[in-house]
């Protein structure tokens, strides 16, 4: 139940940086590619996707970023 909170909480931060324009243009692609990822469950590639985004918009997506990093690895366990 921890993990479920703690990644709610950090979707909800990428949602408001989203919203609030805190990613850049340059960012946003990566991000809407790292979302489908999850979203059909192809988490090579969101972790190849998180890694990139981690690399070169740290600054942008470190808030959020763990709990992303976290979906992917309960994902790859599953």
């Amino acid at each position: 139940m921890k993990l479920a909170n703690d990644i709610t909480k950090r979707i909800k931060i990428f949602q408001q940086s989203w919203t609030s324009g805190k990613i850049s243009a340059k960012a946003k692609p990566n991000c809407a590619r790292l979302c489908r990822a999850l979203e059909l469950e192809e988490y090579a590639a969101a972790h190849d996707i998180h890694l990139q985004l981690m690399t070169d918009h740290v600054s942008e997506v470190s808030q959020w970023m763990v709990g992303i990093k976290k979906m992917i690895q309960a994902g790859n366990s599953s």
